[in-house]
């Protein structure tokens, strides 16, 4: 499938295919790991796989949370890199709402 391919041969860490299968299997997953264990990865890949089943009908929408700002606009990057690396989503865009977004966007953004 498109997120396989876009995945490659790059190998994944233990927890992050624990993560991704699990939250695949439709389980709660809460993820703990140190700086740059490749968290994003983990609940990378079945946002993705989610947003290319939903091709073509009514859509998928992916909520991420971070704490601050500064998390939020690194990861704004590295999710539309992943987006644009998958076949059929990479006309996809992936925005950001924060306190900084004036509401009339807010609204757009979300609609």
């Amino acid at each position: 499938d498109a997120v396989r391919a876009w995945l490659g041969d790059r190998p994944l860490y233990a927890h992050q295919a624990t993560a991704a299968d699990a939250a695949l299997g439709g389980a709660d997953v809460m993820l703990a790991t140190g700086t740059a264990s490749g968290k994003t990865l983990a609940y990378t890949i079945p946002a993705l796989c989610a947003a290319t089943e939903t091709m073509g009908r009514s859509g998928c929408v992916a909520l991420f949370l971070y704490p601050t700002k500064a998390l939020a606009q690194d990861q704004l990057g590295k999710l539309q890199a992943a987006l644009d690396g998958v076949r059929g989503l990479d006309d996809k865009k992936i925005l950001a709402v924060d306190g900084d977004v004036p509401h009339a966007a807010r609204a757009d953004i979300m609609a």
